[in-house]
């Protein structure tokens, strides 16, 4: 099992490190998670993320709450699963970016 995942675009603008714990660790909603360190700090810090049971987007992994990622910039949705263009497809989000 890896230590750690590396997250990032593809342009390696928006990046972050996490413990896989932190991800699929438990079912969760919006809970706060513990990024190891990102591109936006260099130190740990939390954000709320999903990993619900019922729905088919999650794990959706931001570097700042998911509700404040939505508004892409800053914020990045770095991930979402089953391939969702929700969060992700506006002028800052990962497709602007080249993928992830």
């Amino acid at each position: 099992e890896p230590y750690q995942f590396l997250l990032t675009f593809a342009d390696c603008s928006h990046w972050m490190i996490v413990e896989p714990w932190q991800v699929y660790g438990e079912v969760y909603g919006h809970a706060n998670r513990t990024i190891a360190k990102s591109s936006k700090q260099g130190s740990p810090y939390q954000a709320g993320w999903f990993l619900r049971e019922s729905e088919l987007g999650d794990p959706w992994l931001s570097l700042l709450d998911h509700w404040v990622s939505g508004q892409y910039g800053d914020g990045a949705m770095i991930y979402g699963e089953d391939s969702s263009s929700d969060h992700v497809d506006g002028a800052n989000g990962k497709n602007s970016h080249g993928g992830v």
